[in-house]
């Protein structure tokens, strides 16, 4: 899938699952997430058709260090 498509629909789940995730939602007012929350994340996501991982993200947004949560950040 190109990395714009597969960037639009990481959006597009985020922002759905942003609605009932604390985990997103301590990202989104720079709280430090457990390791909890980011298996938590990380399972949440991968179940998506699209199988959306780190390694696709950074790919994706062009951003080959970023962190999980900074992947977040700048989709949301």
């Amino acid at each position: 899938m190109e990395s714009d498509k597969y960037r639009e629909k990481f959006v597009q789940q985020l922002e759905e699952y942003a609605k009932s995730s604390t985990a997103i939602q301590k990202i989104l007012n720079d709280q430090e997430l457990s390791q909890n929350d980011i298996l938590e994340l990380e399972s949440m996501l991968n179940k998506t058709e699209y199988h959306i991982n780190v390694i696709n993200l950074r790919k994706a947004f062009g951003r080959p260090t970023a962190s999980f949560e900074q992947l977040i950040k700048v989709a949301l």
